[in-house]
């Protein structure tokens, strides 16, 4: 993606995020001819608005922020581009499926777009902490990617690690180690994450009965989904349903 105005190009892969600093930006972005369909969903903050972050004692926004006064070349959040994870891509469905009207809609969009920008520091900074000196292959990187695809396709009946492993034509150390790497969890650990995601997301706007969301998520009994919902969000699905 070419911004008008601009000297930089952003090249960016599928369920991939960032976040950057444009002073020329015009409110349009230029992208070359694409092999197959795809969707962009930009979100664009004011420099007054960004401001209001300042002396907000985040270590990632300050540095962020000298890059800007400094007018560094890069001025982007992370030099390399991270991954959406279930929890965003929650949020920029329930963006992209807001029903409100108004300065509820205001008030709703803005709570949203906060919190997915918390989740980007949030992300930006655990992969701080765990840097890695591999690099992977770029076909094993589409593999991994394809991979993920596959859990978020079968969430009800999801693979072995030795299946998904197979599927996408990687060993299963290979698997797990460039997971690690690309999203910053495990497979099953993002498996549970779209799991949890997509059960709060069943009872909160579809409002389907705990058991049937619980089915949906791949438990056999309903008892260790109320568990594993409750560790997740401190409260039980039957107690959220009926919120």
């Amino acid at each position: 993606v070419e911004s008008l105005n601009s000297k930089f190009d952003y090249s960016f892969g599928p369920q991939q995020h960032n976040f950057f600093y444009s002073s020329n930006f015009e409110g349009k972005f230029r992208g070359g001819k694409q092999e197959k369909p795809n969707e962009v969903f930009e979100i664009h903050f004011t420099e007054n608005y960004f401001n209001r972050f300042i002396d907000s004692e985040s270590k990632t926004i300050d540095k962020f922020l000298k890059q800007i006064d400094k007018q560094e070349i890069s001025n982007c959040l992370s030099p390399h581009h991270m991954p959406i994870t279930a929890q965003m891509n929650l949020i920029l469905s329930q963006i992209n499926q807001c029903q409100r009207k108004g300065v509820l809609k205001r008030l709703y969009l803005e709570s949203k777009i906060l919190e997915l920008f918390m989740l980007q520091i949030e992300q930006f900074e655990s992969i701080q902490l765990t840097p890695t000196s591999e690099k992977l292959k770029k076909e094993d990187v589409e593999k991994i990617y394809y991979a993920k695809k596959l859990l978020e396709q079968n969430i009800s009946e999801p693979y072995s690690l030795l299946e998904l492993a197979h599927k996408v034509g990687l060993n299963d150390f290979k698997l797990k180690k460039g997971f690690k790497i690309l999203f910053g969890t495990t497979v099953f650990g993002y498996l549970h994450e779209i799991r949890m995601q997509q059960s709060k997301r069943m009872l909160l706007e579809e409002n389907k009965p705990v058991k049937e969301v619980a089915a949906y998520c791949g438990y056999q009994y309903v008892q260790h989904f109320t568990t594993a919902f409750k560790n997740k969000f401190g409260i039980t699905p039957g107690k959220l349903a009926h919120s």
